[in-house]
């Protein structure tokens, strides 16, 4: 792993007040680089080094092979000062020193949540959830019914113990279903906000910045331009900290109505326009636009030429903005497909 930042800096970020909350589920974002997997990958070491496990968890099974723990080897022979090796062998993390080999670990995805009753897992300390926040693309996005999966991992693997998980991901969408699930609102950027289940801690990435342009001249350039887009999302999480207690305004104008899966969305647009929101649709709105689940290229075509082609190109902007504000996590998760489905990233 490149140390883009030193482990005794101010910088690098700890999760002694993570460890230390009452609250059983952990997120943690930030940029890249910042030290959020290398902090779990010391408490792998420390469970470890007690004969416990953890459980490592991502979205999908395609996510889980030997590739999800490639750089995992390298760090974990730094902290423990041997020469180790990672193999993942079926859903088993196992740590081999030498020729001996011993399980640490448990690897599933939400998609095969069905797989993981049946096990034992009175030794796993905690659980991780890398990259909850997808970066959406064609292949990596948010899925109906994953909040229900996720939950249903958690009470497998902890029963009747007291649940800790953390979950990690980079500076990506403010529209998600997990900050609703949470309740967590007006959002703190940077800093910690606290709901009863969850604290979740937004890592800022100035100072990373500012520590690229003193040192680490080499890889630079190639962030320069990303943390400039993650600094200036400041203003859009802000203005999400505003609007989050907040239904659809009574003096927001109705912009249109979308379809997937039998299910209908009204759009909004605040008077101000300062965000869109996601409502019941009109009944009297006879501008339907219902989206085909299995023909992307018909949708495209749709879109460009349809009347209501102004709805799709704002929510597009309103979408990349982080400025799509819901009550709803249903409806946050329609969405999310929708804006897939469409390419509105």
């Amino acid at each position: 792993m490149l140390d883009l930042v030193p482990k005794d800096s101010d910088f690098y970020h700890n999760l002694v007040y993570h460890k230390r909350a009452n609250q059983p589920y952990s997120l943690i974002t930030g940029g890249r680089g910042v030290g959020k997997t290398f902090q779990l990958k010391k408490e792998v070491i420390a469970t470890a080094a007690k004969n416990q496990e953890f459980f490592y968890m991502r979205r999908t099974d395609k996510e889980i092979n030997a590739g999800a723990f490639s750089d995992w080897a390298g760090d974990l022979a730094r902290l423990s000062g041997k020469p180790i090796n990672i193999i993942l062998n079926g859903h088993e993390i196992i740590l081999k020193e030498g020729e001996s080999g011993k399980r640490i670990g448990w690897a599933y995805s939400l998609t095969q949540s069905h797989m993981v009753r049946g096990y034992n897992y009175d030794n796993v300390k905690f659980c991780l959830y890398d990259e909850f926040l997808p970066e959406l693309t064609r292949y990596r996005r948010f899925y109906a019914g994953e909040l229900t999966d996720f939950k249903s991992i958690v009470m497998s693997v902890f029963r009747f113990r007291q649940a800790k998980v953390y979950m990690l991901s980079n500076l990506v969408s403010t529209v998600n279903p997990y900050y609703s699930a949470f309740k967590l609102i007006n959002i703190n950027w940077p800093g910690i906000t606290k709901s009863r289940e969850a604290v979740l801690e937004i890592i800022p990435p100035l100072p990373i910045n500012e520590y690229y342009s003193r040192v680490v001249n080499h890889v630079r350039d190639s962030y320069d331009a990303e943390y400039k887009a993650y600094l200036a999302g400041q203003g859009q999480l802000e203005a999400r900290k505003r609007l989050e207690k907040a239904g659809v305004p009574r003096n927001a104008r109705y912009i249109g109505c979308i379809g997937l899966h039998g299910e209908e969305l009204g759009f909004f647009l605040g008077c101000n326009g300062e965000a869109v929101y996601i409502g019941k649709a009109d009944p009297s709105d006879k501008r339907r636009f219902v989206i085909d689940s299995n023909d992307i290229a018909a949708n495209t075509y749709l879109i460009k030429h349809s009347n209501d082609s102004y709805m799709f190109k704002l929510l597009s902007n309103y979408y990349r903005a982080g400025k799509i504000v819901s009550k709803s996590v249903e409806r946050e998760l329609i969405f999310c497909e929708i804006a897939e489905r469409l390419h509105f990233y």
